[in-house]
This record gives C-alpha cells, sequence and structure tokens, in this order.
C-alpha cells in the first residue's frame, strides 16, 4: 500500500504547524480486507435469487484514493475551525455591548412588538417598523390609527382607516420631544457604553443572549443581546416619572433586524382617498395643558386623576370608551353629550359622526402631552390632583416653577392659572395653614 503524500510545512504560516502536525499522528484505522468483503456481499446476494447483482466494488479496488479522500476532507474541516477560532472577535463585555450599539446603528431595518405599561395598566401597544435612517411607523393596537415619523425631515403623518382622514404636522415647531429623542435608533447613540453591566448569560427559544443593565438616574435599561449577532432582541426601558407613583415601564419585544420592509410602509404621503390636515402646532402652553385635563374631567365625569404625566395620555382611548358606555347607561342624548365634549376642548363641531372633530381631540391630546413634557423636564412639576373633582376652586391641583426660575404657579380645580407663593404650594390635599416652602424652592413672588 502506498503511503499517504506527507503534507507540506507551511512556512508563512507558522501558527498553523502545530494544528497540522496534531494531525498527521491521528491513526487511522485499518480497513477490513477488501477481498473477504466482496466474497461475503456475493454470498448474500446469490441467497437472494430474486433480486438481481448490482455489486459495485469500484470503491473498494481504491485504497490510497479512499484514505487520500478522507484525509483531506478532515484537514478542511479542521482548517475552518482553526481559521474560526482566530479570525472572530473576542469582546469583553463593555465591548459586546459597544458593538451591539455599533450594530443598531448600521442596521438597515427592524420589526418590533412596543407595549408601555404603568404598573399593571397597558398605556400603548403597537407594532413598530424602522428604517434607517430616521423613520417610524407605529400601529396601533388599542384604536385604529397609524403613526409615521420621517425624523430627518421633521414630520409626522397620522393615518385614521375609519374615518379616512390624515393629518401632517411638522415636528419642528414647539417646544415638544425633538425628532432626535422620538427615534428609537438614535437613542442607542448616547447610551453610555461604559455603564454597561452584563447581569447574566441565558438561553432562550435556542438563543444564546447577553443581559445588559444600563442604570442612570431615575432610568433603568435593560437589554437582551443574541451573542451570534450582537444585536438586541428584547429592550426595556423602567422609569418613574414625577407625578407617577408607578413606574412606567416600556418594552420593545420581538426584535428582528434587517428584515425586508416595503418603504411605502413609511411613506409621508396619504392614500388618494384620504383628506388631509395640516395643523400649526407653534408652541403648547398653560392653555394646552387645560384643555387636555378639561377633557380628561368631562370623560371622567368630573374626578381628576390620581397621578398625570406624559404617559398619561395613552389612558384616553380607555377614558372614552367608559365615557360612551356611561352616556349609553344613562340614556343621554349623544348630541348633548357631544356638545359637552365640544365645549370642553373649544371646538365648534356640533354633530357626534363629524371626521373632522376627532382630528380636533387628537390635537387637543397632542399639544397636552407636549407642553406637560416640557414642564416635567424643565420647570420641577408636581401633580396634587388625587381626589379632587373639576369645580374644586380652593384646590390646586397642579404646580410648576416659572420659567425664569423664579416663583411658582399652577391650576386650581376650576383649572384656573394661578401665581403661588411658597406658602401656597400644596402637597398632595389643601392646606388649612401655611407652611414653611422647603429651602431649595424659590422665596420670590412669581
Amino acid at each position: 500500500m502506498t503511503p499517504p503524500t506527507p503534507i507540506p510545512s507551511h512556512d508563512r504560516e507558522p501558527w498553523m504547524q502545530p494544528a497540522i502536525e496534531a494531525f498527521e499522528k491521528i491513526e487511522v484505522p485499518a480497513r477490513p480486507d477488501d477481498r473477504g468483503t466482496i466474497e461475503r456481499l456475493l454470498m448474500t446476494e446469490m441467497s437472494d435469487r430474486t433480486v438481481p447483482s448490482r455489486l459495485r466494488i469500484g470503491s473498494f479496488l481504491n485504497e490510497t484514493t479512499t484514505r487520500r479522500a478522507i484525509f483531506a476532507l478532515a484537514a478542511v474541516i479542521l482548517l475552518a475551525l482553526v481559521l474560526t477560532a482566530v479570525l472572530m472577535p473576542t469582546f469583553s463585555p463593555q465591548e459586546a455591548f459597544a458593538q451591539m450599539v455599533e450594530n443598531v446603528q448600521e442596521a438597515r431595518t427592524a420589526v418590533m412588538d412596543t407595549i408601555v405599561t404603568s404598573g399593571p395598566t397597558t398605556l400603548f401597544a403597537a407594532k413598530t417598523y424602522l428604517k434607517n435612517p430616521g423613520h417610524m411607523r407605529q400601529e396601533m393596537q388599542s384604536y385604529p390609527t397609524t403613526n409615521i415619523y420621517d425624523f430627518v425631515n421633521r414630520k409626522m403623518l397620522i393615518l385614521m382607516p375609519p374615518e379616512k382622514r390624515a393629518s401632517l404636522a411638522d415636528l419642528s415647531t414647539g417646544e415638544q420631544r425633538t425628532p432626535e429623542q422620538m427615534d428609537l435608533v438614535a437613542g442607542f447613540r448616547d447610551l453610555p457604553a461604559g455603564q454597561a453591566k452584563l447581569v447574566e448569560e441565558l438561553v432562550e427559544g435556542g438563543q444564546k443572549l447577553l443581559v445588559y443593565d444600563v442604570a442612570q438616574e431615575n432610568l433603568t435599561r435593560r437589554f437582551w443581546v443574541k451573542k451570534q449577532t450582537l444585536l438586541p432582541v428584547r429592550m426595556q426601558m423602567e422609569m418613574t416619572l414625577p407625578g407617577s407613583k408607578e413606574p412606567t415601564r416600556m418594552v420593545w419585544d420581538h426584535m428582528r433586524w434587517d428584515v425586508p420592509l416595503d418603504d411605502a410602509l413609511f411613506s409621508m404621503t396619504p392614500p388618494a382617498d384620504y383628506q388631509l390636515s395640516s395643523p400649526t402646532l407653534g408652541a403648547a402652553g398653560p392653555a394646552d395643558l387645560t384643555k387636555v385635563l378639561r377633557l380628561w374631567t368631562t370623560l371622567s365625569g368630573g374626578p381628576f386623576p390620581d397621578e398625570f404625566h406624559p404617559m398619561s395620555m395613552y389612558q384616553f382611548a380607555e377614558l372614552f370608551a367608559q365615557y360612551h358606555q356611561r352616556i349609553r347607561a344613562k340614556g343621554i342624548d349623544p348630541v348633548k353629550a357631544h356638545a359637552e365634549l365640544a365645549q370642553a376642548v373649544g371646538s365648534n363641531s356640533t354633530k357626534p359622526e363629524d371626521p373632522a372633530f376627532r382630528g380636533e381631540l387628537q390635537a387637543v391630546i397632542g399639544r397636552g402631552a407636549t407642553y406637560l413634557a416640557v414642564l416635567v423636564k424643565r420647570n420641577d412639576w408636581h401633580w396634587t390632583g388625587k381626589g379632587a373633582r373639576f369645580g374644586d376652586a380652593e384646590r390646586i391641583i397642579c404646580f410648576w416653577k416659572n420659567d425664569d426660575g423664579n416663583g411658582y404657579r399652577g391650576l386650581d380645580g376650576n383649572l384656573k392659572l394661578r401665581p403661588l407663593s411658597p406658602e401656597q404650594l400644596p402637597t398632595t390635599a389643601p392646606t388649612t395653614m401655611p407652611r414653611q416652602a422647603p429651602k431649595d424652592r424659590s422665596t420670590k413672588n412669581p
């Protein structure tokens, strides 16, 4: 038998030589005698005369070729394993997290489920689609509305299929969340990778995941990162907003990256049969906060909410459902009920089926949320309206610091704007005696 041709030494790749030499020392088990094997096969075939003999013995005749083929195949497999071990990058936990952030920026598309909860209450649920750079589509699950964002050009298109209406808004006007803050992918750029802490490694659905926590002031984010791709499959953000006792949790789940998506999903042009309006948002202010609170108390039948913060706006869908159930149960004339809602938000609409009225309601809620977000972020916002009802004139339901930082103002139970001295600042209930203002608050009158 001719011995296998020796493999030459690889002078140019000395790191391969130990692996090759180790492979050469592997003993290949002796093969059975070819002649005996052939005879046994012939005897077996001849014992069954109903089956014609089709013995192929060519593969048994060239032992040298067979051994070389096996050796070559094994060598290729070994080479692939060695190259994988050498060329596959390895990362520390922080480096892997930083690479994840970079991979998200480079991904072209993504699809995920978005859920926002406050305590046990689901505020918001949507199917979310992303396209880089700067496009997002959210299909709401609780009510038939689709929001499409163009963060690059600072536009938002709202589609309302039941009424075949659309609203195109300019996000570059007014003091609201900037498009960069609303862009989920852009938000990854500011993640402090140095603060990311690997809390566990687990296997979920056959996938190896790295679980990271990133804690910042009043905010905790958790990422489940697929180890193979270093892309997130789930992200959770939890925070306690001013005016809220229950933490607000936002979850982006079942995240899939670089999936084929039709560009039409992100078109800022509504269907041809939709009626389009383009409201001018302008700068939101206290009047917008007053309107949205008056809408709330009209829908609730008088009570102010226990908590009130930007995420509370998602509770309006439930409030509207409860309101319509109540007027049906009490036999209230729908036209009269509609007039009450129209008056609450300053609308001239007179017909319950008026499709334009829904757009007006959305504008009231949107502008109220915009101004409230500004107060929460910049103006030391406080909500003290738990247990109060519309008409409680002596009750201060909320207050905030003036824009110049000197003094406070707030709304009473009649939703009248009032300047407040430090002694008038409430806690969670009306006070009968003036109290000493906290040291960190201004002592100047507004």
